[in-house]
């Protein structure tokens, strides 16, 4: 029984008593403290006391035998009333713990516990602790342990490691720290990072949450880092993934036969095999008391030593980084009832970067060696800096027995990649960028006397481009009767800093060579001339960017009542205020969306009063912000004139051409920053969508929980911008407006796709805009269309007797005619600005399966005691595959051959830029054909098993620990994507040969190796 004993606590201690294993509905609390509730005799004073840093709390018992204890900082507590019943409880953030004292017996806990029923919300939600990190079998970052969660799948790659939450984009999360959002503003689709091992527990609310939450639509992950207690702790660890515990990565080659038939050519779709990538991190970690009871510091220092080299057709890299990043956090208990806190983080980041060239071949000098697998000649390095740092101050206090007030302040800085030198030693600006594809259309052969890696020069009047966020946030929370009232504000102020460029070179051009009639130059046409073959030329850019700074603010109102109706009932109501704003350069709005509303319903019933069965719903609508990147792309001042010529000869040294004429028109884009009023429609209401939920968990045998949830989400109003000035400008011209000059239309408004476009235009050509309403039949736009529907089914043993057990089953539909905030099939980052609505044609067939479409997901973890030392863990993830579809170009042929100027000239010279991004192919007889999205089925079914082990020696008095995690146990390397271009060349009637072909494949199989020691 001893043993047992033993076991028991140290088990509770180290799985925090599987406190992640289950998706939970999420109490009403602070979202970074937790709450604790339950049953005891009317009348008695229950006092909660935390185990580490001796914060107590006192409440009595009302007469329906209730209690409720909110505000309570993430930890282990004792509870005890005054008759002497005592509880022991961990509690975890933005939970409910439950507690019962009832009776007048004497109740002795061993270890602590979570309730895995919370009664006292509706909101769904997974909590993890740093316990279960240091066990369960996943990668040390945010996204991996959110992937844990019921409804989550893996984003595509093209956009770093994210995940989607619900169908939703990867660029619809919201990620907090400490309360504090820091989702980088500037695209939604990264965050701060932090040190792994200061992070004390990470929630992950995949749906149904309150008013507080806002500026999402997937999910919400909010970690809350490790504080300070009355015993000084130190720790010391270091993490190793080294490329030589790696299994082997698969290449791509391509299909294409005359490009394999170059020996230059690009003959990899993917080249994977010749990388390197070893990566160590060394943690020092120290928490403990200034003052005891009082004052407490808990800090973290993570070195590095990772070294990427990754290898390319001509070029190579290497890149180093060994800077630290670091956190400190400092909790002052000024009484039990009053709390500061202070969190600070450094996470900048220096890379040292060196590129390569491959070797000039012996046989041709002018083309590279291709795909050597090791580095070349030496051809620059430089150190790149990314990252800055996170300021959080925060105040929480129970000023009366029935009001709390917390207040939150938060600055961050994010640096956007700034290298130095900017310009590498001994190279030449005044040399233009140039390259020769007269052989090959498709290839590359460097002239001239330009530096590859220096292509354009930055503005030096701005030494860096970075991203800023100030936040205020203020909560309040009333204890009336039987209502739990909470309301607060915050607002955040955005700043995006975008650094301006000009091409290299003495007139700042970038040149390219090409020739009729070449390898992959089978047309005949250029810019709306037919040439002969043989006919050499050169096509022209002429482009720079305008340094700019843009200001946002987003900002909320909110109020919630969760109201007791009875022992058994809550009833949750709860109304959110949401503003946007986006600036431009001069600081005048063109996205002013105010008091936009979203309201949250809900109820919990705990069927049978004991918190073992408990029928629950909400219903909700949620906004998301316009991302920064918005004001930079609209409202900024960038462009490119495209021209193409005749030449005769070129400089020796530079090879810029002598000009003898031109071919077509000059592509001239606007050089002026563009009116607000003109770049969004009028009316533009942001992103926003509708989401109902209806669960159900119960108890059903002890230690064992069982959960079933309905899921529905819709997208009620998109946001996309509509690029197709040509169909404006045919609108005005029926309107009678013939003295109109095209020019004045924005190439780009954001609107709500499928309602009336309302902006202001130049419609007589005499430099005074005025309010015009065109009508979306000219448009010819479809409404904005995402739902999700999902049926999730979970399931949880609490760890008991040495092993437990959790995991849950989710089978769901995402279809829409958009996958949301981006475009995956075309890897494009710019949210709310993709290219799915910049024409009618690109919206044709495009209703189907979402790319984050996901039929089946089955998720299944757990851990044993194989003894008192060894731990082992083990991670199964069965997910189906993702619809496979076909992208070709536009039939933009149906706009030839009209006159200059006209609609239709307009049209055809903007969608003849465009890459094959639309769902017309052709087929086998070269005819263009709308195809379907899923038309070509879906890729695989994905296994993935992970499997950690975890020894903690008794005779280092548990203080060491050795932990190997196996990650894809099995080397599968399944299809995760496969190449959709269907078409092989926009002027070119055959098939692409490399449709289809495999691409992205399950990450292999590694091991990563740990070693720490507490003291």
């Amino acid at each position: 029984m001893k043993n047992n004993t033993w076991k028991f606590k140290r088990s509770m201690t180290a799985l925090a008593v599987a406190s992640c294993l289950l998706s939970l509905p999420n109490a009403y609390a602070n979202n970074a403290f937790g709450s604790a509730y339950g049953k005891a005799q009317a009348g008695v004073v229950v006092t909660i006391k935390n185990d580490n840093t001796g914060l107590s709390r006192k409440v009595s018992v009302g007469e329906d035998g209730r209690f409720d204890i909110k505000n309570l900082p993430v930890g282990q507590y004792t509870v005890i009333d005054s008759l002497g019943n005592t509880d022991s409880v961990i509690i975890n953030v933005g939970t409910g713990s439950i507690i019962n004292l009832e009776g007048t017996e004497r109740i002795t806990v061993v270890g602590a516990r979570v309730s895995s029923i919370d009664t006292t919300s509706v909101e769904s939600t997974s909590v993890f602790s740093a316990s279960d990190f240091e066990l369960l079998p996943v990668g040390r970052d945010l996204t991996s342990v959110a992937l844990l969660a019921p409804g989550t799948v893996q984003g595509d790659s093209e956009f770093g490691n994210l995940a989607s939450f619900g169908g939703s984009s990867v660029a619809e999360n919201g990620y907090y720290l400490n309360g504090f959002d820091i989702t980088d503003s500037r695209k939604l689709l990264s965050f701060a990072n932090i040190p792994f091992d200061a992070i004390a527990s990470q929630q992950v609310k995949t749906g149904g949450y309150g008013a507080e939450y806002g500026r999402s639509l997937g999910g919400v992950v909010n970690q809350v880092t490790k504080s300070g207690t009355n015993e000084w702790q130190f720790s010391a660890s270091v993490h190793t993934n080294l490329d030589a515990l790696r299994a082997e990565p698969k290449d791509v080659k391509t299909l294409n036969q005359d490009t394999l038939s170059d020996p230059y050519g690009a003959h990899y779709l993917k080249y994977r095999k010749a990388n390197t990538n070893d990566a160590t991190s060394y943690v020092l970690t120290a928490g403990g008391p200034l003052i005891e009871d009082k004052l407490f510091v808990f800090a973290a220092l993570e070195g590095f030593y990772n070294e990427n080299d990754d290898y390319f057709q001509n070029e190579s890299r290497n890149i180093k980084r060994t800077s630290p990043q670091g956190l400190v956090k400092v909790d002052w208990y000024l009484t039990d009832d009053h709390i500061f806190e202070f969190t600070g983080v450094y996470n900048k980041k220096t890379e040292e970067r060196t590129i390569y060239d491959n070797p000039n071949s012996a046989a041709d000098p002018d083309h590279r060696v291709p795909y050597t697998g090791k580095h070349g000649e030496h051809r620059t390095s430089f150190d790149r800096e990314s990252g800055g740092h996170i300021a959080i101050a925060k105040y929480t206090g129970i000023l009366t027995d029935d009001f709390s007030l917390s207040v939150m302040l938060g600055d961050l800085k994010s640096v956007n990649d700034k290298d130095d030198p900017e310009v590498p030693d001994g190279v030449d600006t005044s040399c233009n960028r140039i390259w020769d594809s007269s052989d090959n259309a498709r290839g590359l052969v460097h002239r001239g006397c330009w530096n590859e890696g220096t292509v354009d020069i930055l503005d030096p009047d701005t030494p860096e481009e970075y991203s800023a966020r100030t936040a205020i946030r203020i909560d309040g929370e009333y204890q009336l009767g039987d209502h739990s009232i909470r309301f607060g504000f915050d607002e955040e102020r955005l700043k995006n800093v975008d650094r301006g460029w000009v091409y290299v070179g003495d007139d700042r051009k970038y040149y390219r060579y090409f020739e009729v009639g070449s390898l992959n130059h089978a047309f005949t046409k250029v810019n709306g001339v037919e040439l002969e073959p043989g006919t050499p030329y050169v096509r022209i850019w002429d482009g720079a960017k305008l340094s700019a700074e843009y200001k946002s603010v987003n900002s909320a109102i909110y109020i919630e009542d969760s109201w007791q109706v009875s022992d058994d009932l809550l009833l949750y109501a709860g109304l959110r205020w949401e503003s946007f704003k986006n600036e431009n350069s001069e600081g005048a709005a063109f996205v002013d969306a105010k008091n936009e509303l979203a309201p949250r319903f809900g109820f919990s019933w705990d069927v049978d009063g004991n918190s073992e069965k408990k029928l629950f719903a909400s219903l909700g609508r949620y906004f998301i912000p316009v991302p920064g990147n918005t004001n930079e792309r609209l409202s900024g001042v960038e462009y490119r004139d495209v021209s193409y010529h005749y030449y005769d000869g070129y400089d020796e040294r530079t090879w810029v051409p002598n000009i003898t004429g031109d071919i077509g028109d000059a592509n001239i884009e606007n050089k002026q920053a563009p009116n607000p009023a003109s770049i969004v429609s009028q009316d533009l209401r942001p992103m926003f969508q509708d989401e109902f939920i209806l669960g159900y968990q119960q108890e059903i045998f002890e230690n064992w929980t069982v959960g079933i949830k309905g899921i529905y989400r819709k997208i009620k109003n998109g946001m996309d911008d509509f690029c197709s000035p040509g169909d404006i400008y045919k609108w005005a011209l029926d309107q009678g407006y013939n003295q109109m000059d095209w020019h004045d239309i924005p190439s780009c408004i954001v609107l709500n796709p499928g309602e009336d476009l309302n902006f202001q235009v130049d419609t007589n050509d005499d430099g005074t805009v005025e309010d015009v309403t065109v009508p979306n039949s000219y448009l010819g736009l479809p409404e904005y269309q995402r739902d999700y529907k999902a049926i999730e089914l979970s399931f949880n043993r609490g760890f008991v007797d040495g092993w437990n057990l959790g995991g849950s089953y989710v089978w769901s539909k995402s279809q829409g005619n958009v996958e949301g905030y981006v475009n995956s099939g075309l890897g494009q980052d710019d949210p709310g600005i993709t290219q799915d609505f910049d024409h009618r044609l690109f919206q044709e067939n495009t209703y189907g399966y979402t790319p984050n479409d996901r039929r089946h997901a089955f998720k299944a973890y757990g851990s044993y005691e194989l003894t008192q030392e060894i731990i082992v863990s083990l991670s199964f993830n069965a997910t189906s595959g993702q619809a496979k579809n076909c992208l070709g170009f536009v039939p933009y042929e149906q706009f030839e051959n009209f006159p200059s100027n006209s609609p239709e000239d307009i049209t055809y010279d903007r969608l003849a830029r465009y890459s094959a991004s639309s769902f017309y192919c052709r087929n086998e007889a070269g005819e263009r054909e709308l195809t379907t999205k899923g038309q070509y089925g879906r890729t695989p079914w994905t296994f993935n098993t992970d499997l950690s082990f975890k020894y903690t020696p008794t005779w280092a008095d548990d203080k060491l620990s050795l932990r190997a995690r196996l990650l894809n146990v099995f080397n599968a390397q399944k299809t995760v994507s496969v190449e959709p271009q269907g078409d092989f060349g926009r002027d070119s009637t055959a098939k692409n040969p490399d449709f289809l072909v495999p691409l992205n494949f399950q990450t292999p199989r590694r091991l990563y190796l740990s070693l720490s020691y507490k003291f």
